[in-house]
């Protein structure tokens, strides 16, 4: 008998201001890098209070404290329209591992303006592991 999938969504908001970073750290499991996990999708919608942002990146990562683009990184998405959400579904799923608390890391980073909050939405499926 084949065991039953398992999904794992992830929904939040998180807020900067001016040209700054956002992060949300996800939970993933909490047997740490054993299980592997597939990045369905990914959901970003940025709202402005004063004075906009022209660009915003999405970014995520297998560590904590990762340095853009190095090889913990997993998905970029990079100079999106501070007016446009990003609605990335992936046609090949990203395979992922959780750093050695169960996480995954998701950084929002604007490149200006005042206020900005992030609602995001994160899709994931696990395939092997605990």
């Amino acid at each position: 008998m084949a065991s039953a999938r398992v999904f794992r969504r992830f929904e939040g908001t998180i807020s900067t201001s001016g040209a700054a970073t956002a992060d949300a750290a996800l939970t993933l499991s909490s047997s740490s890098r054993e299980d592997l996990w597939l990045l369905h999708s990914v959901y970003i919608h940025p709202t402005t209070v004063g004075a906009p942002a022209a660009t915003y990146d999405i970014r995520l990562s297998e560590a904590s404290g990762w340095t853009n683009g190095d090889h913990e990184e997993r998905y970029a998405n990079t100079s999106n329209d501070v007016a446009d959400r990003v609605q990335d579904i992936f046609a090949t799923s990203i395979p992922v591992k959780a750093d050695s608390s169960g996480l995954i890391h998701l950084r929002v980073t604007f490149n200006a303006g005042t206020t900005h909050t992030v609602t995001y939405s994160v899709d994931f499926e696990h395939v092997t592991g605990n």
